[in-house]
């Protein structure tokens, strides 16, 4: 009888095991035909975003720009590239403490510490992750926006650092989700060009930042980002210079109508948000793809 029994729950522990194999099996399956429709998606998304415009950022609410103020634009425009610039500059010097920004994001609670724990979750956790810490992020530059709004074009222009300071939040916010260590330059880097690409409307400039982004990539897997350091093109300076540009005159108009006291309360407001979408939008599938690029790559070493 007692060998009945051992026997009978010998059976049903291996019963178990079969059940959780074949289990995981078919979430394995799940998972990769998940993964394998979601690069297709993104290979789409990208030629969609360089071939059409976004979303303006610069008029969202269509408003009659003649109407706005007759300040010299140029002016204005010198004043953002001025205040961009030295905030990328700032950002591309400085090393995000990435660690501690990790603590902060919960994957599901789960027991999170470190990147290489990441590599191992299935795309829609992290997705699932990095869309419910953008919401917050997203609300929150809304109010900012028609807070700045109130006071004219003083406080439109003060309201640049906290913006930026958004902006590159933002995409480290999406970076960590999906592993990527923004500590190193070389990352940072890549985040400058995910913003420089969201605010690009050329469709030449947009196909050549997406063909960086991918080149930057390559060179990350390829243990090979010294080569980054050599290129002047990637300096701090030059880089800090060239995005403040592209930055600075996609905002402009928007910028402008923030500045009418009450009606840029609302302009502010939509601006922001429109523009934080785009970016996260653009970011979302940037760092989606390298993660199922780099898990493919892992995967068959």
């Amino acid at each position: 009888m007692i060998g009945f029994f051992y026997c009978t729950n010998r059976l049903e522990s291996c019963a178990d095991k079969v059940y959780d194999y074949n289990a995981r099996g078919v979430n394995e399956l799940i998972d990769k035909k998940v993964e394998i429709n979601e690069i297709k998606r993104i290979l789409a998304y990208e030629e969609k975003l360089i071939k059409n415009n976004p979303q303006s950022v610069e008029n969202p609410v269509g408003i009659d720009l003649k109407t706005v103020n007759k300040m010299d634009e140029s002016k204005y425009l010198k004043v953002l590239q001025s205040a961009f610039e030295g905030s990328f500059r700032q950002y591309l010097m400085n090393p995000v403490d990435s660690k501690e920004r990790l603590k902060g994001i919960v994957f599901d609670y789960l027991d999170i510490h470190s990147f290489s724990q990441i590599k191992r979750l299935p795309l829609r956790q992290l997705e699932r992750t990095a869309k419910k810490n953008l919401f917050k992020r997203e609300v929150f530059t809304f109010f900012e926006g028609a807070v700045f709004g109130l006071g004219g074009i003083g406080s439109a222009a003060a309201e640049i650092p906290l913006l930026m300071r958004q902006m590159y939040n933002q995409v480290e916010q999406i970076a960590i989700t999906f592993g990527m260590d923004p500590f190193q330059y070389v990352e940072r880097v890549y985040i400058v060009k995910v913003i420089m690409l969201s605010m690009c409307n050329s469709q030449k400039e947009k196909r050549e930042l997406v063909n960086e982004l991918h080149a930057i990539e390559i060179l990350i897997k390829s243990g090979k980002t010294t080569k980054i350091y050599e290129q002047s093109s990637y300096h701090y300076d030059w880089l800090a210079s060239q995005a403040s540009i592209g930055t600075s005159k996609a905002i402009l108009s928007a910028k402008l109508i923030q500045s009418i006291p009450v009606l840029g309360m609302g302009m502010g407001a939509v601006s922001n948000l429109t523009l934080m979408s785009r970016i996260s939008q653009v970011a979302l599938n940037c760092y989606k793809r390298r993660f199922l690029e780099r898990k493919w790559h892992y995967n068959k070493l």
